[in-house]
């Protein structure tokens, strides 16, 4: 972003919440008309504007007649809001020239995160969306009839307009405008209201800068609507040549029950626990013309999740993949899931088995791409190169096992959905202070708590490791809630949160109690050796624990066959923490996180191909060694995992080129 809209971006947003606290939506759309009408002056005479002390009225009937009648009818030219709005926008002009979305990025630093949440709505940013438009489109826009479903303050609407006006006459820009209004050449859809006014004033403020000038009578086609079950002409099937969109990401807990329902019996796509983003991507193919073509930036999730099946098979009968771009390097979006662009073609029963592979990242400030290799459309998508599979398949069929054949379990830790009555506030401080009953809490051991090799955590000196309320006793080896009459302090504080926890809707169905957690486990199922793993790390990062820790929800633990001995699981955690395994992971996974991170599920870690050698193999009894010394405490933990590297290299039968590509695998 240029550095004049980036200063008049933060001292815009500054002076709204200096001055409105909490900002309404309302306040913020005068905000924005105010903002339209001086950037429009540059390029369009509006006397009232250039008046030291601006009439009002006189502004309004000036806007209403020189750029739209419609869109600033709402002025009150007896709102006082609106002049501290205009002397704040004398004294800072927009930016001059600007192809920076100044509203949208104003907008979305307003709305308070939560709401964004709520809403699954996120920001494209420009630089992003000129690398799709320049880099993507081969076909000449302007004829083509366009649409974004899920537009947003209409970035892309805008980049597209702004392509064609910059390669067009002043006739021909014209004629595109013409097509505009009919709905015959751009369309944008949103379902909050405040966006599509944005959209609808930008698609403005760009006739005004090209044409230095505008119909007042002009219809701007951007319609708030939901653009997934809304039954309206503009939303018809095979109606526009291209469809792109950077849809919303909203998690499948977040949508209104009412609503999934009806989205269950709309879509193919809403399988299992969907997220609303697979449902747009659906939504875009069903849009386009057959052979037209559909762009989506979005979450790479659904190419392995067990609920993007639903698309995926919907894609194999309806749509070709043609190209990925992997934006997982350049950080898109302040997400835990990064995101790619994914081109499809609207073919019906294609059969191709790959599509192209790009991969984004910035050099000297642009954002550049270069061909990694092919998605590999199997039942699940994947990204591969030739060097890399070649030695995937090595490892695997060197391998005499896969890792679920000698785990009797792999599991997720304790859920309690409701984390911040029996986990957050669980310090050594708070247990003592509301005197809960010592024998229902237990450490508790989180994701940043397992570290490769080791897990550390002190919850009596460290504030930030903290003790789960395990509201449960043993009674004859099973498992059971407790009777809250026995556990008086603790029966306190549970009633304390009585209507959060009995709020838990999916308890309503369930034979559990208020103040159950929703995947507790068992003290038995803690109690055996494991080997844990956090459930989001940049690496294998295995570790043993022989002392019956519980864990939560962001770890995941491993269970070897009952025949299997402590010898065995340090054997296993050797292997698990070995680079073959790391490169297994990266390469097979693909959801790519935020940081260079990875998801480590059991999905994927019951796939994990492993060479289980007998107990008096020279290399088992050399790995389990390497491994005591590494718990021992040794000071050389660098030279010893070098060790255990290359003795598993010779157990996988590796040649020096396979760890070249191995070690040089990022």
């Amino acid at each position: 972003m240029d550095r004049e809209s980036k200063s008049f971006i933060e001292e815009g947003v500054k002076f709204l919440k200096k001055s409105e606290g909490d900002i309404l939506l309302s306040n913020l759309h005068k905000f924005f008309l105010i903002y339209t009408i001086a950037f429009c002056s540059k390029y369009i005479d509006i006397k009232s504007w250039k008046n030291k002390r601006i009439n009002l009225y006189e502004l309004k009937k000036e806007a209403k007649s020189k750029l739209n009648n419609l869109l600033f009818d709402s002025l009150d030219f007896n709102d006082k809001e609106l002049e501290s709005y205009i002397n704040w926008m004398k004294l800072n002009p927009p930016p001059a020239d600007t192809k920076e979305d100044v509203l949208g990025s104003i907008y979305m630093m307003i709305l308070h995160k939560s709401k964004r949440k709520a809403l699954g709505e996120h920001y494209t940013s420009m630089d992003l969306v000129e690398l799709i438009n320049k880099n993507l489109f081969c076909i000449e826009l302007s004829k083509k009839r366009i649409i974004d479903p899920a537009c947003g303050s209409g970035n892309f609407l805008i980049s597209i307009l702004r392509n064609e006006f910059e390669n067009s006459s002043k006739d021909e820009r014209e004629r595109i405008i013409e097509d505009l209004e009919d709905g015959e050449f751009l369309v944008g859809i949103d379902i909050q209201e405040l966006p599509c006014i944005v959209t609808k004033l930008r698609l403005l403020m760009e006739i005004v800068y090209y044409n230095k000038e505008v119909d007042s009578t002009l219809r701007y086609p951007i319609f708030q609507l939901d653009s997934l079950l809304t039954k309206e002409i503009i939303l018809e099937n095979n109606s526009y040549d291209l469809v792109i969109t950077n849809p919303p990401y909203l998690r499948y807990q977040l949508i209104e029950e009412s609503k999934r329902v009806e989205l269950k019996k709309s879509y193919n796509a809403a399988v299992g626990r969907f997220d609303l983003y697979t449902l747009f991507i659906e939504k875009s193919i069903e849009l386009a013309k057959d052979e037209g073509e559909v762009f989506i930036l979005c979450s790479d999730k659904f190419m392995s999740a067990e609920y993007g099946k639903g698309i995926r098979g919907y894609v194999e009968e309806n749509a070709k993949l043609v190209k990925v771009i992997d934006l997982n390097t350049i950080a898109p979006f302040n997400a835990a899931v990064l995101s790619a662009v994914y081109q499809f073609e609207k073919i019906k029963n294609n059969k191709k088995e790959s599509a192209e592979w790009l991969k984004a990242s910035i050099k000297n400030e642009k954002i550049i791409l270069e061909k990694c290799g092919e998605i590999d459309i199997g039942a699940e998508w994947r990204y591969i190169n030739e060097n890399s599979e070649e030695l995937i398949n090595k490892i695997i069929s060197n391998s005499n096992i896969i890792l679920e054949e000698i785990a009797s379990k792999i599991s997720i830790g304790i859920q309690t959905t409701a984390d911040n009555v029996f986990c957050k506030v669980m310090s050594h401080k708070f247990i003592k202070d509301n005197n809960l009953e010592g024998e229902l809490i237990q450490p508790l051991l989180r994701g940043r708590n397992l570290k490769k090799w080791f897990y550390k955590w002190d919850g009596e000196n460290n504030h930030k490791d903290k003790y789960i309320l395990y509201p449960y006793v043993l009674e004859k080896g099973r498992t059971i809630p407790i009777e809250l009459s026995n556990y008086p302090s603790t029966a306190q504080y549970l009633y304390q949160h009585k209507k959060t926890l009995e709020s838990r809707t999916y308890f309503k169905n369930k034979k559990k109690k208020w103040f159950e957690h929703w995947t507790p486990h068992s003290f038995n199922f803690f109690e055996d050796i494991k080997i844990l793993t956090p459930e989001i790390a940049s690496e294998c990062t295995f570790s043993l624990d022989v002392q019956g820790h519980f864990y939560n929800g962001t770890a995941y633990s491993i269970k070897l066959n009952e025949n299997c001995d402590l010898d065995d699981y340090k054997y296993v955690l050797a292997l698990l923490n070995s680079k073959v395994i790391n490169f297994f992971h990266k390469k097979t996974i693909t959801t790519h996180l935020e940081s260079g991170k990875y998801r480590f599920k059991s999905p994927i870690m019951r796939k994990y191909p492993l060479v289980m050698l007998n107990k008096d193999n020279s290399k088992y009894v050399e790995l389990v060694k390497l491994v005591n010394e590494i718990l021992g405490g040794t000071k050389e933990l660098k030279k010893i995992e070098d060790k255990i590297n290359e003795v598993v290299f010779q157990i996988y039968k590796l040649e020096r080129k396979d760890i070249y590509i191995l070690e040089e695998y990022k």
